[in-house]
């Protein structure tokens, strides 16, 4: 028998009732790794198996917010060499994670991250690359998700809001994930940051 929090691609609506899944398309990824990525996979393992079974942590740059999926008129070539240039100009750095939000109206808890500063410079240089992008319903909000599929009662919503990210997020490399929803995601390819390498 299938334990209730094992990741099942077809029953992957959270139980709050609201469809969340992403429209088909290419999005552009930070893999979250590291002490930082370690740190977050336990947590969301702790609190909502089926997430940590269904993603590796990873922080959504295009595709969730300000801008959404590469449209599939671009090829994975044409993708590559617009996300490579930007990565030749763009220096490794790192981010910390702010205090977990409850998403209104819905049981998804992340961590939110500064929408300003070099993690928004990355967001608009892809954004300016020549790629072209779906339409996206919320305005570029960096976030890493902690639960999505578990329903919050009281106890479990102040256990998830008190958790801590003292590690760094570092941000040194953009991969391409090509999503069917609710099929898992599919990574592409990954290309690392070298702006300001000698």
């Amino acid at each position: 028998m299938r334990d209730r929090d094992e990741f099942d691609p077809d029953d992957d609506i959270p139980d709050s009732g609201v469809d969340w899944r992403r429209a088909p398309g290419a999005f552009v990824l930070v893999p979250v790794l590291g002490e930082a990525g370690a740190v977050l996979d336990a947590m969301r393992r702790a609190h909502d198996p089926k997430l940590a079974n269904s993603n590796k942590p990873h922080l959504s740059l295009i595709g969730s917010s300000g801008a959404g999926p590469i449209l599939p008129a671009h090829g994975d070539d044409a993708v590559r060499d617009a996300l490579a240039a930007v990565a030749a100009r763009v220096a490794p750095f790192s981010v910390r994670a702010l205090r977990p939000m409850r998403f209104p109206g819905t049981d998804i808890v992340s961590f939110e991250l500064d929408p300003h500063g070099p993690l928004r410079a990355l967001h608009e240089a892809v954004k300016a690359s020549g790629l072209r992008f779906g339409p996206v319903r919320f305005p570029f909000s960096p976030h890493l998700t902690i639960s999505f599929y578990r329903t919050l009662d009281r106890a479990m919503e102040r256990a998830l809001l008190g958790l801590v990210l003292e590690a760094p997020v570092v941000i040194d490399r953009l991969e391409l994930s090509r999503t069917n929803d609710p099929q898992p995601p599919s990574a592409v390819f990954t290309l690392p940051l070298t702006g300001g390498a000698a």
